[in-house]
């Protein structure tokens, strides 16, 4: 069945972006009412409501073209509402990271529908609960490990900021409209899941020449961007080991996210790492780790024996 469907707002504005996506046809006018163009597949011959329009092919290629660039959204996705599952989360969330809304729950808000998933809306919560939010239920639904693949825009947190993996804003991926899932030559899945001790993921841990002795090391995730035709780099991203802290009964290490401004790239194989299962804490489990920490209390490892002092170990090394 056709649709159609008139937007009054601008392509830029957060409200509209389900609405440029989502039918298959769009007319726009400008303020007085004028026809400026539609959106709709190019081999359609769909005329609006009244009055002649230019609607050849050239005309039709060119401002779908204008539309896709002003938008920010890829013309197929565009043409065909069908060709969104065919892009990677970190694509998805850029087509947001430009755009402005009245209320500033909206910027999660709007995304919902893109990734077919249900929350409450909870206006007042404000953006960084939002979009908290929203992650948290994407990451509940596809092992899509681009939703991590963002860099926090300079000045935003501090230039060296840490964070957990995930972001505070669709903002945050302002950079990430060419970051692909798809590698052929993969075929395995690795889960993910948000746990009250961090988020636990599987990545492989590089620690470069650059990094020994820092606690840094260089997670690669598993999504790619496309250089020169048709090679991928892998994307990594830095993280800071967390010492002297376990979850019981594990033995993954736990990290944060540092230097949240950068996305590194893998360009050679060597450069992937190892495989690893490992945490990275959130923002409130991280201050839940610290706060204990600074409690400095000790307990009792063992009771020792004649000549050998009892063990001690602190209460932050097992959560």
């Amino acid at each position: 069945m056709q649709t159609s469907q008139i937007v009054a707002g601008s392509p830029e504005d957060g409200q509209t972006l389900q609405e440029l996506i989502a039918p298959k046809v769009v007319y726009f006018f400008a303020r007085d009412w004028a026809f400026i163009g539609q959106k709709c597949p190019l081999w359609w011959n769909v005329q609006p409501f009244e009055g002649p329009i230019p609607n050849s092919t050239a005309n039709a290629t060119s401002f779908m073209s204008k539309l896709a660039n002003i938008a920010g959204i890829p013309h197929d996705v565009l043409c065909e509402v069908d060709k969104v599952r065919s892009k990677s989360a970190a694509q998805r969330r850029s087509w947001a990271s430009r755009r402005e809304t009245t209320r500033s729950e909206d910027s999660a808000y709007s995304l919902m529908g893109l990734f077919d998933v249900n929350m409450p809306i909870l206006y007042g919560e404000g953006e960084t609960k939002a979009f908290h939010r929203l992650q948290l239920e994407i990451i509940r639904e596809v092992p899509d490990q681009s939703i991590f693949a963002w860099r926090r825009e300079p000045g935003y947190g501090g230039l060296y900021s840490d964070s957990g993996l995930l972001a505070k804003s669709p903002r945050d991926f302002h950079e990430s409209s060419e970051i692909l899932i798809s590698q052929p030559a993969l075929s395995t899945i690795r889960p993910h899941a948000m746990t009250n001790v961090g988020l636990f993921i599987n990545v492989r841990i590089w620690q470069g020449k650059d990094n020994v002795g820092d606690d840094r090391v260089l997670a690669s995730l598993r999504c790619w961007t496309q250089r020169d035709g048709d090679t991928l780099d892998r994307v990594r991203i830095y993280l800071r080991q967390i010492r002297n802290v376990t979850a019981v009964g594990s033995d993954c290490l736990m990290y944060r996210r540092d230097y949240c401004d950068t996305l590194d790239l893998a360009t050679f194989p060597s450069d992937l790492g190892t495989p690893q299962d490992i945490y990275v804490l959130e923002d409130a489990q991280f201050d839940h780790v610290r706060l204990i920490n600074n409690l400095d209390v000790f307990e009792p490892e063992d009771k020792g024996s004649p000549g050998h002092p009892p063990t001690r170990k602190s209460h932050y090394q097992e959560l």
